[in-house]
């Protein structure tokens, strides 16, 4: 035969610990609030779930509005990311995600004392979605 046998030993790393099996491969993803005047540094981070991955960012303003008040009505920047559940074959799992809403933040001057960066992102929402069977 043209097909040449490959040993079995040669393939895989073989961790004895794990009950002679392969490790499986994991990716967890990230959402960054990075600053691009400074080399893109990164200013504050969300570690989202193990097979999940942002498909969707849209960055708005949102108010808060006060029925019968003649104030003016605070504008807070919000970063909303939609995510999708892909598992480790590449397929989507039955439309499954989440909708995040982050508030962007400067803290005050007394609450930096040495931070660094002066933003952050808080999660003030989240909602799981499941579309399909």
């Amino acid at each position: 035969e043209w097909v040449e046998e490959i040993e079995r030993e040669e393939c895989f790393a073989v961790d004895t610990s794990l009950g002679l099996a392969p490790e499986m491969p994991t990716r967890k993803y990230e959402v960054w609030l990075v600053d691009a005047s400074s080399q893109w540094s990164v200013l504050d981070k969300y570690e989202l779930g193990e097979f999940e991955h942002g498909t969707a960012l849209k960055v708005l303003y949102l108010t808060d509005v006060v029925e019968d008040s003649d104030e003016i009505p605070e504008r807070n920047l919000v970063i909303a990311v939609g995510t999708s559940l892909i598992d480790h074959d590449g397929e989507d799992l039955a439309s499954k995600g989440r909708i995040l809403l982050f508030q962007v933040k400067k803290l005050k001057k007394r609450a930096l004392r040495g931070r660094d960066p002066p933003i952050e992102m808080l999660l003030t929402s989240e909602k799981d979605m499941a579309l399909g069977p």
